[in-house]
């Protein structure tokens, strides 16, 4: 069973925002407040 393209590409999407959110997250846990 094939996945719709669109399907992929929201995946796809989500990972990438959820590395992002994580280095970000790592980014900010690192300065000192």
């Amino acid at each position: 069973m094939e996945l719709p393209l669109e399907l992929l590409k929201t995946l796809e999407f989500a990972m990438t925002a959820m590395l992002l959110l994580n280095s970000y997250q790592s980014l900010w846990t690192g300065r000192s407040f």
